[in-house]
């Protein structure tokens, strides 16, 4: 059963959030995870340039997975390609195909229409039974 993790951010915006899910990414993937980011289409180009330049001396190689799959892709789209380990969501929609990975980690910060989606999502997930934790950041 999908691991399913809330993590809740105290920021207010995108940049601070995007900052968050690069570090996160780059420690799954730093500890041998492959790693499939789900977003909004608007954030999509966002959340490529912070990966690339998020710390001075840190690199997680990745692209779109339009552009092919690797260990780390980033995506808007119901394809997950063959992803099934860790997926990161910030993406106002749920998940598509959330229930073949290992574990998903949805991504929380303080913008209300934001908060609004993670809320159904949360319920969603928990009248499914799935195991669910909250973790405040």
């Amino acid at each position: 059963m999908t691991r399913i993790d809330f993590h809740i951010l105290s920021c207010t915006g995108f940049n601070e959030a995007a900052h968050y899910v690069c570090r996160l990414t780059e420690k799954a993937w730093a500890a041998g995870h492959s790693v499939l980011i789900y977003c909004d289409e608007d954030w999509l180009q966002g959340l490529d340039e912070h990966l690339w330049s998020f710390r001075p001396d840190a690199f997680v190689p990745h692209h779109p997975l339009s552009d092919g799959e690797t260990r780390v892709n980033l995506t808007c789209s119901e394809d997950c390609g063959g992803h099934h380990d860790v997926l990161i969501s910030l993406a106002h929609q749920q998940p598509p195909h959330f229930s073949r990975f290992n574990r998903l980690i949805e991504v929380v910060f303080e913008a209300p229409e934001l908060k609004a989606a993670k809320r159904a999502h949360y319920r969603f997930y928990q009248e499914r039974g799935y195991p669910l934790q909250n973790q405040r950041v």
